[in-house]
């Protein structure tokens, strides 16, 4: 009773910075299957964003990144004429000629450098994704999706491997796949090569009778209990394919390959080939070929950049030499380990911006609260110098050097902070 009095309290005195508030972004990114893994790149980046729908109106920004998956419409043409700036990330699409390139193919890089990939017959929603069957994520999982047994996950592998195992991990909790059956290619089907049932731990192992060399494999899982009950979900934290030497081929984990020029960082060893019509190259894969890794193209009034990489990078420097190149210094700094446990939203009411410091670290059975100190580019505070703490009257101290405003808040776990 006492903690829920003392949340409404809290609730109470945050209740006007909620009410109409509007994120104060910097940049715009399109939603789609990969939105979050760039929102999450861009925060790390120092970098305020929000997601905006395909069609959608576009917002007030300095950027609008889209991601590997995104839709795209005309107005983003538009944009970049009448000053925009826009980042695109993977294939260019419908967007070549904006981003002046012709899209001529895919970078071959070395098979060993990639990773396996797995595809499923349904997932239950976003967080529980097929990709974490791949990730060594301890605590992820995939689920499938409320459909009648049997459910399937096919893995390929980066080249072919002599295949001796497989084991299922069933996900954490009160959760048990007891029947499987792995199968191999037989032409446009599949043919099971080991079928185990009746399972009792949570890591099952499939060891065939003789090892298989195979680039593709598929586990169908036929029967799974949840706290000793039969239902009609697949959950399932990992998938490992087990070469004749143990060593487990199944990983999504790739080897980046490095980027230099104008950006710099490492991108994962995936990206279409593209030919530069009006655009300029300013960073380079260092591959034999030296293909082009980050392009710019002068359309209009404002610029058009191409990432060619197919996945999401999620290399830090790549991010930070990105985010500098076209937005220059990031709206907000704080020290790597901060920026590992807290998270940071700048919302704007009225005339006042509000930033909200959250602490996840508050699950901790020994949690203590931290103080944190916040660096924020002065050219994104429009002249605001005065910061006060939701829940005190008492002004912040406010420093100031070299373009940059600096105060420190303990959250706990949450610190709301109104800048006027």
């Amino acid at each position: 009773m006492q903690r829920a009095k003392a949340v409404g309290a809290w609730f109470r005195s945050i209740r006007p910075w909620l009410e109409d508030a509007q994120p104060a972004a910097d940049v715009a990114v399109v939603h789609g299957p990969h939105a979050g893994a760039v929102t999450e790149a861009l925060t790390r980046a120092g970098v305020f964003s929000r997601w905006i729908a395909p069609g959608q109106p576009l917002p007030a920004c300095r950027a609008i990144v889209v991601p590997p998956g995104s839709g795209v419409d005309a107005q983003l043409g538009r944009y970049v004429q009448d000053g925009g700036t826009l980042i695109v990330l993977g294939n260019a699409g419908s967007l070549a000629e904006l981003c002046g390139v012709k899209v001529t193919g895919e970078v071959r890089f070395a098979k060993q450098l990639q990773g396996a990939t797995v595809k499923v017959d349904s997932e239950y929603n976003e967080q529980f994704a097929a990709a974490h069957l791949l990730d060594d994520v301890p605590g992820t999982a995939w689920a499938s999706g409320d459909t009648p047994m049997p459910h399937w996950a096919e893995i390929t592998l980066p080249e072919p491997a002599e295949v001796q195992a497989v084991e299922v991990v069933s996900r954490q909790g009160p959760y048990l796949v007891t029947d499987v059956d792995v199968e191999l290619p037989a032409g446009d089907t599949w043919r099971p090569v080991k079928s185990i049932r009746g399972a009792t731990d949570r890591t099952l192992v499939a060891r065939l009778d003789a090892p298989a060399t195979t680039q593709r494999i598929r586990v169908s899982i036929l029967h799974e209990l949840y706290e000793g009950r039969a239902r009609s979900y697949a959950d399932v934290e990992a998938i490992r394919v087990l070469d004749t030497s143990g060593r487990n081929r199944a990983r999504s984990a790739i080897e980046p390959v490095r980027v230099s020029g104008a950006i710099e960082g490492e991108l994962p060893p995936s990206a279409v080939a593209v030919a530069p019509t009006t655009a300029e190259v300013v960073a380079r894969f260092a591959h034999p070929d030296q293909p082009p890794a980050v392009l710019r193209n002068r359309f209009g009034h404002g610029h058009a950049l191409l990432v060619t990489c197919t996945a999401v990078p999620s290399d830090g420097p790549f991010w930070n030499s990105l985010c500098k190149l076209t937005l220059g210094e990031p709206a907000l700094l704080v020290s790597a380990e901060d920026g590992e446990r807290f998270r940071f939203l700048l919302n704007r009411v009225g005339d006042s911006l509000v930033l909200h410091v959250i602490d996840t670290a508050v699950p901790a059975k020994d949690y203590q609260p931290k103080s944190v100190e916040v660096s924020l580019a002065a050219a994104c505070l429009d002249g605001r110098r005065q910061a006060t703490l939701v829940g005190s009257d008492r002004a912040l101290t406010l420093s100031e050097k070299d373009g940059r405003l600096h105060l420190t808040v303990q959250p706990a776990p949450v610190a709301t902070v109104i800048l006027k």
